[in-house]
């Protein structure tokens, strides 16, 4: 990713108010490679599950952001070879294994893109 504001975003609380009775669960989720440069300044991840008994399970492999700062809620979270680590209320951060590396990325100068 090149240039973004919102660098990891996975929030369950959906925004208006909608209607239903339905809790979403974000579970199982592996994020591998994924690589940021040229953030906005007030760039951030987000990593939220609903609440306590309905966590975000979500394992960071081969993450490397340059801007690291993370809002966490009510999630399980496994890490390697990761540059953020997130923290927050409910939050649970262990390593786990895992192989391969960052990918390397450039990006062209716009407006090739």
């Amino acid at each position: 990713m090149t240039g973004v504001k919102d660098l990891i975003v996975i929030d369950p609380h959906y925004s208006g108010g909608g209607s239903g009775s339905s809790i979403p669960n974000f579970a199982d989720i592996t994020l591998n490679g994924v690589a940021a440069v040229h953030s906005a300044s007030s760039a951030k991840s987000t990593l939220e599950g609903y609440d306590a008994s309905h966590p975000l399970g979500l394992k960071l492999e081969n993450i490397k952001l340059d801007a690291t700062s993370t809002t966490a809620a009510y999630a399980n979270i496994g890490v390697y070879n990761s540059n953020i680590t997130p923290s927050g209320s409910g939050v649970k951060v262990s390593p786990i294994s895992g192989s391969g590396s960052v990918p390397s990325c450039s990006f062209p100068a716009f407006p090739a893109l």
